[in-house]
């Protein structure tokens, strides 16, 4: 007889495991929809993308610059790359010109449709079902 008291105790908390888990994950599944819906309407947020993809080039132009430097150490015998590493650096420093001239010639409604496609593309990606971990 307690054998199967402790079968049908051990059921019903399987059963009652299982509910709180899925209890949990609608909730967080709930939390997390709600924030996408705010983020994806929000003029705030909007900005704070806008910010990011000012604060993106800032940083590019910064590396670019610290790339530049590198080469000119190493021309001038200062601070010598070995050839791999001069490759790289020269590799970066043409590619990050290149995408800081790509941004600086846009105009201000190729700026605005970028941003669009960025936001679109974060909403398409919110809308894959919520992953449980």
């Amino acid at each position: 007889m307690k054998f199967a008291a402790f079968g049908i105790v051990a059921f019903l908390a399987v059963i009652g495991s299982v509910t709180a888990e899925d209890v949990g994950a609608a909730m967080r599944k709930e939390r997390i929809k709600k924030m996408r819906d705010l983020q994806s309407r929000s003029p705030e947020f909007t900005a704070t993308q806008a910010e990011r993809q000012e604060k993106r080039m800032s940083k590019l132009a910064e590396m670019l610059e610290d790339r530049k430097s590198q080469l000119e150490e190493h021309v001038s015998g200062r601070k010598l790359m070995n050839s791999e590493d001069h490759a790289r650096v020269t590799r970066q420093v043409k590619n990050f010109q290149m995408k800081l001239d790509q941004f600086h010639a846009m105009t201000q409604d190729d700026k605005n449709q970028l941003l669009r496609e960025e936001l679109e593309a974060m909403r398409d990606m919110h809308t894959i079902d919520h992953i449980n971990m």
